[in-house]
């Protein structure tokens, strides 16, 4: 993927030489006379020989083997690789090292999941979605709401963003040590795993116009983070509609919203602060 590049090159020629070698070395004329030449070069015995040739059969499936079991390491080492180029905010470069992370390691639940991210930046939904799916599947719990963001927001499709709501919260709650954090954040950990559900099943619940249950877990995000503005813009609406449209009534959210909103633009928040200037605007 992308052209050749040393480890990932590496990896495979170490691997296909050593197969190759196993293989031709025993089964070939030619693979023969080379290591019995080998053996008579070393000074061994002609009875020791076939001893020897089992040795070095050993001693190259245990190559093989050691190299194999290498990839997983050399694959997040790409995904190092790949969280370097995010932040330094070079995308095309973050998808090739995920890419290649990937296909060292189709099991490494971490590149899966970043993957998902980039193709999100570069608003190829279709492929964030299925690397998402497969995130979540490998056990990383902020895909479960990456996933269903996607659902609510693409899709409108709220019975299925709540119930990969509900699945991770459950996780969250039984699975304790056993949950694997996939995003780049240093810091993350339960409770802005939680705060995510929190908010996402709030906005599920909203576009249900289920009010109270909205509500309720609107205000379970803000007791972990009250600063953030997504739970105080999607409060504000929940306000409005309550009261039958009268904007009045959620003055004070809308007000917060636009703050926090403006100090970490996200798309939503752009929709939302939008929505606030709109609301504060009636007032003047």
């Amino acid at each position: 993927i992308g052209g050749p590049d040393t480890f990932g090159a590496l990896a495979v020629i170490l691997q296909s030489s050593g197969a190759m070698f196993a293989a031709g070395a025993p089964l070939t004329k030619p693979g023969q006379q080379v290591i019995e030449r080998s053996l008579s070069a070393l000074h061994i015995p002609k009875y020791w020989w076939q001893e020897a040739k089992l040795a070095i059969a050993f001693a190259v499936f245990f190559c093989i083997w050691g190299l194999h079991a290498s990839l997983p390491l050399i694959s997040q080492f790409y995904v190092w690789q790949g969280t370097e180029a995010q932040i330094a905010q070079k995308t095309t470069q973050a998808l090739e090292k995920y890419e290649r992370a990937v296909e060292l390691d189709a099991n490494n639940a971490k590149a899966h999941f970043r993957l998902g991210g980039v193709y999100e930046e570069l608003l190829d939904i279709d492929q964030a979605r299925a690397a998402y799916r497969i995130a979540m599947l490998g056990g990383c719990i902020e895909a479960y709401g990456n996933l269903a963001r996607l659902q609510l927001v693409q899709e409108q499709d709220f019975i299925a963003a709540g119930f990969l709501l509900r699945q991770g919260q459950f996780k969250l709650e039984n699975d304790g040590d056993d949950i694997t954090y996939c995003s780049q954040a240093s810091q993350l950990d339960r409770s802005a795993v939680e705060y995510t559900f929190f908010v996402n099943l709030g906005r599920v619940y909203l576009m249900q116009e289920r009010l109270d249950d909205s509500e309720s877990q609107l205000r379970e995000a803000l007791k972990i983070y009250d600063e953030g503005a997504a739970p105080h813009c999607l409060l504000a609406q929940v306000k409005e509609l309550r009261m039958g449209g009268d904007t009045s009534v959620a003055l004070k959210d809308w007000q917060t919203c636009a703050d926090y909103a403006r100090a970490a633009l996200s798309s939503d928040e752009d929709q939302w602060l939008n929505m606030a200037q709109q609301r504060l605007s009636q007032t003047d």
